[in-house]
C-alpha cells in the first residue's frame, strides 16, 4: 500500500509548538483536526506522537489492526497503583485475566448485583434529602464520586474493608492522583520524593493491599460466599484448564475495577446533570418520562428499559463529555493509520473528545440533543461514538456502568432541582474528564408535579 508522510503541526514558533498538545489535549485535537485532518503529528521531546480523531482510523487501530499496537507508556505509570488489571496488562496475560473477569458482567449476573446498587442509591438521596435541610451549596462532582463509589465498593465487597469506606475511598483516590502526577507530569517525582508524597503512596498501597489480601483469604474460606463482583472473580475457573487467578491478579482486578468503575459513571452523571441544567426544555422532556414511569418510586430493573429518554440523555452527556476522553498506544512495527506512515515505537493519540464532536457525523456537535440517541433516530456509525472503548479492549464494566447510571439518575433528577453558575467549569485532564475545580451547584428538594 502507497503510504505518506501525515501532515504536521508547525504553528508558532518551533520551541513553543509542544506547549498546545500538553496544555490542553482534547481541545487541541478537536480544534487541530479540522486543520490537518483525521490524523496529523504534534511535536513531541524525543517521540514522534500522532494525534488521531477519524472514526476510520481509530477504528483501524484498536479493532481491524489492533495486533500492531501496544499500550503507551502512560499506562506503565498506572501500573504503580492499578497493577496488571485489564486497564495495564498486555497479551496473552491480559487474554486470560479477560476471560476470567468478563463472566461477573455478564445481564444474568448483574442482574444479581441491581439490588445492592438500589440499596446505596436510596441511601444516598435520603441522606442528600436530609442535607439539603441545612444546606443548598454542594461541590456536585464530590457527591457523585460519593455514591458511585459507594456502589462500587458494594457490589465489590457486599461489606466494609477493615480500613473502613471512608478510608479505603481517601487512599484509592490519593493512589489515583499519585499515579497522574507521574504519568502526565514526571518532571513533579523529585519533588514527591522530598515532601513525602511519594512515602505516603507507598504507605497507602501496603495498607490497601493488606486489607485487600485479607478480603480475599476470608472469602476463599467461606462455605457459603455471598454473590458480589469478588466471588464471581476468586472463584472463576478457565473453562480449559481448571485455573483461577492468583491473590495477586484478583487484587489488581479489584483496584482496577473501583477506579474504572467509579470515576467514569461519577464524571458522566455530573457533566449530563450540568447539560440538562443548561437545556431546560430536554430536562422537562426528561422529567415527563421519569414521573410517569416511576411517579415518584425507586426504579426497579424493568423500568430501565421503559425510559429511553433516560438512556438518551446519557449517552449524549457522554458524547459531549466522554469520561474516558482519550485511549493510548504505541505502533509495535512500521505500520500505517489512513494510508500514513506511522514508525516503529511511535506514540498514538486516539482523541474520543474529537470524534464525538466531529461535525462531519453530528449535526450542530456542540448541542446538546438526547434525541440522536432514541431508538427511531438515524443510526450512529457503531465507531463514531465509543464512550466505552472500541474492539476487542472494550470496557469489560460497560453495562454495569450503564445499569448504575439508568437508576441513579431518574432517582436524582425525581428528588432534586440542581441550579447552576452561569460559568462552565473548565475540563480537568486526569484519568477521566472532570470539572476543574469540581461542579458547584445549589440543590432543592423537588416536589412532585410541582
Amino acid at each position: 500500500m502507497h503510504t505518506t508522510k501525515a501532515p504536521k503541526y508547525k504553528e508558532g514558533p518551533w520551541w513553543s509548538r509542544t506547549r498546545p498538545f500538553f496544555n490542553n489535549p482534547i481541545e487541541f485535537s478537536r480544534i487541530q483536526s479540522a486543520t490537518y485532518g483525521p490524523i496529523f503529528e504534534t511535536p513531541f521531546p524525543f517521540k514522534k506522537v500522532f494525534v488521531v480523531c477519524g472514526s476510520e482510523e481509530i477504528q483501524q487501530v484498536l479493532q481491524a489492526q489492533h495486533k500492531r499496537y501496544v499500550k503507551s507508556p502512560f499506562y506503565n505509570a498506572l501500573k504503580l497503583a492499578l497493577g496488571n488489571g485489564l486497564l495495564t496488562s498486555e497479551g496473552d496475560f491480559w487474554k486470560h485475566q479477560r476471560k476470567l473477569v468478563q463472566p461477573a458482567f455478564y445481564k444474568s449476573a448483574l442482574d444479581g448485583l441491581f439490588v445492592a446498587m438500589q440499596e446505596e442509591s436510596i441511601s444516598f438521596v435520603e441522606d442528600l434529602k436530609k442535607r439539603t435541610s441545612q444546606e443548598t451549596h454542594f461541590d456536585l462532582s464530590k457527591e457523585m464520586m460519593r455514591v458511585t463509589a459507594n456502589i462500587v465498593l458494594q457490589t465489590l465487597f457486599s461489606s466494609d474493608t477493615e480500613l473502613g469506606r471512608e478510608e479505603m475511598y481517601r487512599m484509592m483516590v490519593s493512589l489515583q492522583e499519585y499515579v497522574m502526577m507521574r504519568a502526565l507530569q514526571p518532571y513533579k517525582f523529585p519533588i514527591a520524593l522530598i515532601n513525602g508524597t511519594h512515602r505516603q503512596f507507598i504507605k497507602d498501597r501496603r495498607m490497601i493491599n493488606d486489607s485487600l489480601y485479607k478480603i480475599i483469604d476470608e472469602r476463599l474460606n467461606q462455605k457459603d460466599p455471598v454473590h458480589d463482583l469478588l466471588s464471581l472473580m476468586v472463584f472463576a475457573e478457565d473453562s480449559e484448564s481448571g485455573q483461577r487467578m492468583s491473590r495477586e491478579a484478583v487484587r489488581d482486578e479489584l483496584i482496577t475495577l473501583f477506579a474504572a468503575g467509579h470515576e467514569t459513571s461519577a464524571n458522566a452523571l455530573t457533566w449530563t446533570l450540568f447539560l440538562l441544567g443548561r437545556n431546560p426544555d430536554k430536562k422537562v422532556r426528561l422529567l415527563e418520562e421519569i414521573d410517569s414511569v416511576l411517579a415518584g418510586r425507586t426504579p426497579k430493573m424493568e423500568d430501565l428499559f421503559r425510559m429511553p429518554y433516560t438512556r438518551a440523555v446519557i449517552e449524549e452527556g457522554m458524547r459531549l463529555y466522554p469520561p474516558a476522553y482519550a485511549v493510548g498506544r504505541m505502533a509495535a512495527f512500521d505500520t500505517e493509520i489512513g494510508g500514513f506512515e506511522v514508525p516503529k515505537d511511535s506514540i498514538i493519540y486516539l482523541s474520543i473528545y474529537a470524534l464525538h464532536r466531529d461535525p462531519k457525523i453530528f449535526e450542530s456537535p456542540d448541542a446538546f440533543q438526547p434525541e440522536r440517541f432514541l431508538p427511531d433516530a438515524p443510526d450512529i456509525p457503531k465507531n463514531a461514538y465509543i464512550p466505552f472503548g472500541f474492539g476487542p479492549r472494550k470496557c469489560v464494566g460497560y453495562q454495569f456502568a450503564m445499569m448504575e447510571m439508568q437508576l441513579l439518575l431518574p432517582m436524582l433528577v425525581q428528588s432534586f432541582n440542581f441550579k447552576f453558575p452561569d460559568k462552565t467549569p473548565e475540563n480537568q485532564i486526569l484519568i477521566t474528564l472532570r470539572p476543574k475545580g469540581g461542579m458547584p451547584v445549589e440543590i432543592e428538594k423537588r416536589i412532585l408535579n410541582s
